[in-house]
């Protein structure tokens, strides 16, 4: 297991272009193994905290997020829970809003079009969601997740022990058989419906709007609001339901996260300057949020930052 720091495991993720927003004080190791075999591309993963991920994925297949091992978290895709039994499908170039509250491990396998394409060909409801960019939940059953687990990790141990310690381009066969097997199941259906859809929509406008922003202390819910062309309830309401926090709350460990990246780049001089460009007002109170939240104060990761890049 390759454990490494918050900061590192932000900035390691692949596949996808994500923006890990830490939610809550870690509460256990972060980990990241990336195992690119012949066809397939793996990657495990420990989120040590209960965090917001805003991402979009980046590869031409998608991609089938499953949990590594069993976790007591509530997971959400867009608003919808992820129960112990389902997967979730990500869809080449989507966008997608996954929070938890709390700790949690993770494979990721990438799917080639056609196997899910084909296997959803017959469905008018999935096919739509597919051209739409949305993600998808799906069932699993027990054999099949502990198959499809079980091959995965296999396959991650040949990639420690190195080349030859398994049938590489047999496990991959079977691993992908195994995700054909998961994605053409009945209850696919079923979860395919967009329950939150409205919801989805209002959000994606709403974090749309400051994705290219680094601080987003001056911006306030009826901006956020008038970019999505909705009253306040109503945002406040979508943000619940989506992201699991109302905007403002929201907007502060945006913000709290983002100055961090900033220290941690060692490209602000000093902490009072770079609270000063986040247009942070109360600096005392904000340098306590952040401690709270990250274990350290803000003087602590700049100190930390020139020290690494000397």
């Amino acid at each position: 297991m390759n454990l490494i720091s918050f900061d590192q495991y932000c900035q390691a993720v692949r596949l996808a272009n994500v923006n890990f927003i830490l939610t809550r004080r870690e509460e256990a190791p972060w980990w990241l193994e990336y195992v690119p075999v012949t066809s397939l591309i793996l990657q495990f993963g420990g989120d040590g905290g209960a965090s917001v991920v805003e991402g979009t994925v980046t590869v031409e297949s998608y991609l089938l997020l499953v949990r590594y091992r069993p976790s007591s978290a509530c997971i959400t895709i867009n608003g919808e829970e992820v129960l112990e039994d389902e997967c979730i499908l990500l869809t080449p170039g989507g966008r997608f809003v996954i929070s938890a509250d709390g700790p949690r491990s993770w494979l990721s396998l990438t799917i080639p079009r056609p196997v899910v394409e084909i296997a959803w060909s017959s469905s008018r409801k999935l096919q739509r969601r597919i051209e739409e960019g949305q993600a998808c939940i799906v069932p699993a059953a027990a054999d099949q997740q502990a198959t499809l687990l079980n091959l995965a990790t296999a396959l991650l141990e040949a990639s420690r022990s190195g080349p030859g310690a398994v049938d590489t381009r047999n496990s991959e066969e079977k691993l992908l058989e195994t995700a054909r097997w998961i994605l053409s199941g009945d209850g696919v259906e079923r979860r395919a419906s967009p329950e939150f859809r409205r919801a989805n929509e209002i959000v994606a406008v709403a974090l749309s709007s400051v994705a290219h922003l680094d601080f987003v202390d001056s911006l306030y819910v009826d901006d956020l609001a008038r970019v999505a062309d909705v009253n306040s309830r109503t945002l406040l309401r979508a943000f619940n339901r989506v992201v699991g926090m109302g905007p403002v709350r929201y907007l502060r460990f945006r913000q709290l996260n983002a100055v961090r990246r900033k220290l941690n780049e060692a490209s602000i001089p000093t902490v009072t300057a770079g609270l000063q460009l986040a247009g942070v007002a109360d600096m005392g109170r904000f340098s306590g949020l952040y401690k709270g939240l990250f274990g350290e104060a803000p003087s602590e990761t700049l100190r930390t930052a020139k020290a690494r890049r000397c």
